[in-house]
Parts: C-alpha cells; sequence; structure tokens
C-alpha cells in the first residue's frame, strides 16, 4: 500500500521553512497532479493532509488496519 498525503502546493509550502524551498511552485502543482492521478490505481491511497493531524493520522489507521487483520 502507499498512502499519499493530499495537500495544496500553498499548504505544502507553507509549512516549511522558506530557505528550504528548492522547488518552483510550478513544478510542485505537476507533481501533486501526477500524485493524485497515481491514486486511484490499485494499492494507492490517497488522504487529505489539510485536515488536523489527528484527523488524518485517523484516516491512515482506517485503512491501514484492515490490512493487519
Amino acid at each position: 500500500m502507499v498512502i499519499i498525503v493530499d495537500v495544496p502546493v500553498e499548504t505544502a509550502l507553507s509549512r516549511i521553512p522558506e530557505k528550504d524551498h528548492f522547488e518552483s511552485k510550478k513544478y510542485l502543482e505537476k507533481v501533486r497532479e501526477l500524485f493524485i492521478e497515481m491514486s486511484s490505481r490499485e494499492g494507492f491511497v490517497r488522504v487529505d493532509g489539510t485536515l488536523p493531524k489527528e484527523q488524518t493520522h485517523k484516516q491512515v489507521e482506517e485503512r491501514v488496519h484492515p490490512l493487519l487483520d
């Protein structure tokens, strides 16, 4: 299983220090589009990374736990 924690590029960029930005916004938008496309494939799961971290964690747990039973 591949878990994709999806957030808009603006959100992602706001979460890291300015000095650590080394890719262009346009490039990151393209990468996000590719990951969103991949998330529709079997074995890929997309979760909402814009939610509070506890809710994002819960989404991941809900997808992983059935595989552990």
